[in-house]
């Protein structure tokens, strides 16, 4: 495999969205709520939102809450979200409803009425907005054919953006794990559950301290 792509020079700076699921928020009163999913902006590979688990126990909604108030900090497999308030900010962040990606978008034109009622809302939908959730575990694609599945997205710290994308490939009964940057690739597609790269044989090993990933025979 063409190694091609130096190792960032920031690696401590990123964070392992699989990693991050599960993550308690730290507010300045207190913990609350859990990390469970980020979306993002497929063109520019920014995180948009971060999706909690609801933090009051006489509530069932999920928060979205702006990347602006969070500080990601800790080990890259060891990540800490601190939230920039209190319980009480953070209890008045928008409903995840309020912002749907592609993924939910779609469930909802499947759903009888679903879009006569987004549109009376006036809720604009995004065609842009992408769930790491949803997108882990598609179909990476390339030129030549399908070359591994998406394993994880590596979160920079400073940014709030999506630098690097991990990929899966099983060959002769062992698992490679190989890194890319999120500018390789070209389209991601929801019906066919897959990523379009543009370059795949700029993929290179994951290093340390990207840790926890198996390095590449």
């Amino acid at each position: 495999m063409h190694m091609e792509l130096s190792e960032p020079s920031r690696t401590q700076a990123l964070h392992s969205f699989k990693y991050l699921v599960g993550t308690r928020f730290q507010l300045c009163d207190a913990t609350s709520g859990q990390l469970r999913d980020l979306y993002f902006d497929d063109r520019s590979w920014e995180v948009r939102h971060l999706v909690s688990d609801p933090a009051d126990r006489q509530s069932v909604r999920q928060l979205l809450i702006p990347p602006a108030q969070v500080r990601l900090s800790g080990r890259a497999l060891q990540s800490e979200l601190f939230f920039r308030g209190n319980r009480d900010v953070f209890l008045q962040q928008p409903s995840a409803s309020s912002a749907r990606p592609v993924c939910k978008q779609y469930a909802l034109r499947n759903s009888k009425g679903a879009v006569a009622d987004e549109a009376s809302a006036g809720q604009k939908l995004d065609p842009h907005l992408r769930s790491c959730k949803t997108v882990q575990g598609y179909r990476l694609v390339g030129a030549g054919g399908m070359v591994g599945f998406l394993d994880d997205l590596l979160i920079d710290a400073e940014t709030w953006s999506i630098s690097y994308l991990v990929g899966r490939a099983e060959t002769g009964g062992r698992t490679h794990m190989f890194r890319f940057s999120a500018d390789t690739v070209a389209s991601i597609s929801l019906a066919a559950g897959a990523l379009r790269l543009r370059n795949p044989e700029r993929m290179v090993p994951p290093m340390s301290p990207l840790a926890g990933l198996v390095q590449a025979a």
